[in-house]
C-alpha cells in the first residue's frame, strides 16, 4: 500500500447503524497469500473471553495469522502472549458505539490457528481471523574475524582451554557451520611438545577432531 490508496468495502444485507474499519499492511506475505478464514458468524457469543473459532490445518508451515473482533466499546482488552495487537477502534456517535481490536502472529507449523482476546467485562461479540502464507527471509550471517585467545604466563600453562563457545544453525535451516582462518596454540613448559591435538566434545564424550581444509570448486 501506498499514501494516498483507497480501500473499498462493500457490505451487503442491511443497514447497518455503527462501523469500525481498519486495514493493515504487510510487506512480507507472499503474491497470493489467502490460506485459511474462520468467523463466528451469525451466532452472537457473549462472554469476556472472545474466540474467533479456529480455521482448518493451514497449507505450510510459515503463515501470519490475523484476528479481528467487534465488541461493545468502553472495554479495556487485553492480548493474549505470543500476539501483537493494533491500537483499539471506537465509534463515537451514541449510545451503541462499538469497538474493533486486531490481533497478529506469524506462525512456523502447519495446523489449525484460532484467535483469543480478553475483556474487562462482558460483552456481545463477532470476531473473524485469516491465515496468510508468507516466505521468510534468509537468516542472517554473523562473521566473526581477527579474534586472538592467549594464555597468560605461558611458562606455567601446559595447556589452553577454551570453553562454552556455541555455534548454532538457525531452526528449519539444514546446513553447515564453517570456520576459516583460526589458530590455535597452547604453550607448553620448557622441555614439554606443543600441544597439537584437537579434540571435540558432543554427548558427554571427548572425540578426536580434525582440521580439514575445502577442496577448491
Amino acid at each position: 500500500m501506498q499514501v494516498g490508496d483507497t480501500i473499498t468495502v462493500t457490505v451487503s444485507g442491511g443497514t447497518r447503524s455503527r462501523w469500525c474499519l481498519q486495514a493493515d499492511a504487510f510487506d512480507d506475505v507472499d503474491t497470493s497469500p489467502l490460506d485459511q478464514t474462520q468467523t463466528t458468524g451469525n451466532t452472537a457469543p457473549s462472554g469476556t473471553s472472545l474466540s474467533t473459532g479456529s480455521t482448518a490445518t493451514t497449507a505450510q508451515a510459515h503463515e501470519l495469522v490475523y484476528a479481528i473482533y467487534g465488541f461493545g466499546s468502553g472495554r479495556t482488552v487485553t492480548i493474549p502472549a505470543g500476539w501483537t495487537g493494533g491500537a483499539k477502534v471506537e465509534t463515537s456517535a451514541g449510545s451503541s458505539d462499538r469497538a474493533l481490536q486486531v490481533a497478529w502472529q506469524y506462525v512456523n507449523a502447519t495446523g489449525a490457528q484460532q484467535g483469543t482476546l480478553t475483556l474487562s467485562s462482558s460483552s456481545t461479540y463477532t470476531a473473524a481471523v485469516a491465515t496468510y502464507k508468507y516466505t521468510p527471509a534468509d537468516p542472517p550471517e554473523l562473521r566473526i574475524s581477527q579474534v586472538k585467545l592467549l594464555a597468560p604466563n605461558p611458562g606455567d600453562a601446559p595447556l589452553l582451554h577454551i570453553a562454552q563457545v556455541k555455534l548454532t544453525v538457525p531452526q528449519a535451516v539444514i546446513g553447515e557451520v564453517r570456520i576459516s582462518q583460526v589458530k590455535l596454540k597452547a604453550p607448553a613448559k620448557s622441555g614439554q611438545p606443543p600441544y597439537s591435538g584437537i579434540k571435540a566434545a558432543r554427548d558427554g564424550n571427548v572425540w578426536d577432531a580434525t582440521i580439514q581444509t575445502p577442496e577448491a570448486t
